[in-house]
């Protein structure tokens, strides 16, 4: 017997149910108990979701008035071919096992994909790649995301030993200490009111979503719960970049890294944020700063500044888990698709697009403190 279930876009009431249905999915202690974090996660960027105040970017499979599904997105533009598109990032889809085999997850899927000129998904497994090239996406010949990491001291051995992947795939490069260079700071700022939001005419060719002020005061915002710093550095309309990090605690131990959640600008520019923020995390005693992405956008630059570069499964001989340190796989797997099925989209290849952790929800707080 087939169950109906009434299934529509989230709104603002329904914020309790959805909190109930967050805990019951990932547990007692999921950030999405916080109403504020998940209006502001759900809430959209004004300058991109335009549709009414009271909706949520989300839709919802409901038995009465409870949340038995749900299918997350979030909008941003994606520049492709030169062009800007209508783009969202599909994030939280779960249905609970008690309705599961009534094919919620695949119509909320759809509903979400029909709405929106391209559609993509980013961190899934090898098989879900697999079906979701056959729906159409492109998934970039199965390339996942790849790790930069700029060892600055030797205890980075403790946490590798600790998660038990000394004999793993690119544990040797993590040997390799960085020696960085002795310059002077950047002048850059702190202030999302001077970046520009043009994109620089060097990366014009390059598919990525756009970087403009809006995005970047909703995506770095406070409400995130996680302690993002942001530098910009603005010289003109074409020599300009932006940085976008934090530190991470790694739990047992007291060590501490750098992530940087994003970089983006002209290479000279990117140059002087990106070693502005390894010097401060030396001189503050971390251990390592990583970047992860898609495409190679970056890669000679990085490669100068003394990363290394983990691929493919090398990703997983750090943690990708820090609340505490675990080993997990990389299933950093991106997926993309567009409406009409659009042959630019299909032709695109990771060494043309540039994807971070700062796409999507690559980046984001996963549990609240307990009590």
């Amino acid at each position: 017997m087939t169950t109906s279930r009434d299934i529509r876009r989230a709104r603002m009431d329904d914020v309790p149910a959805l909190q109930q249905f967050f805990q019951q999915s990932y547990g007692p202690d999921t950030v999405f108990k916080s109403a504020d974090f998940l209006q502001w996660f759900l809430g959209g960027v004004s300058s991109v979701d335009t549709s009414s105040p009271e909706l949520l970017n989300a839709y919802v499979a409901l038995d009465g008035a409870r949340v038995v599904a749900h299918y997350g997105y979030i909008p941003t533009r994606l520049r492709v071919g030169g062009s800007e598109v209508p783009h969202v990032w599909g994030v939280n889809a779960y249905t609970l096992p008690e309705v599961r085999g009534e094919g919620l997850g695949r119509k909320l899927v759809d509903v979400v994909r029909a709405q929106f000129e391209s559609f993509g998904v980013i961190g899934f497994s090898s098989s879900t790649a697999d079906f979701y090239a056959s729906l159409g996406f492109n998934v970039f010949e199965k390339r996942r995301f790849r790790r930069h990491v700029l060892v600055l001291q030797p205890e980075i051995a403790d946490i590798v030993a600790l998660i038990g992947t000394t004999e793993h795939p690119g544990a040797e490069k993590l040997t390799r200490m960085a020696s960085l260079p002795h310059t002077t700071a950047a002048a850059s700022t702190a202030d999302p009111d001077s970046w520009i939001d043009a994109v620089p005419s060097a990366l014009e060719a390059i598919c990525s979503p756009v970087r403009d002020r809006a995005w970047l005061r909703w995506r770095f915002s406070p409400r995130s719960l996680l302690d993002y710093q942001t530098r910009y550095l603005v010289s003109s309309l074409v020599d300009r970049a932006m940085i976008a990090f934090r530190t991470v605690a790694l739990p047992p131990t007291r060590h501490v890294m750098t992530r940087v959640v994003d970089l983006f600008g002209d290479l000279a520019s990117s140059r002087a944020l990106l070693l502005e923020t390894c010097l401060r995390a030396r001189d503050a005693g971390h251990i390592y700063v990583e970047l992860s992405s898609m495409g190679s956008l970056y890669d000679e630059l990085l490669q100068e500044l003394g990363f290394v570069l983990l691929e493919d499964d090398e990703q997983s001989c750090l943690p990708l888990l820090t609340s505490p340190v675990a080993f997990k796989s990389n299933t950093e797997y991106v997926g993309l698709s567009s409406r009409g099925d659009d042959p630019l989209t299909r032709s695109l290849r990771s060494e043309s697009v540039y994807f971070t952790s700062a796409d999507s929800d690559r980046d984001r707080r996963g549990r609240l403190a307990a009590g």
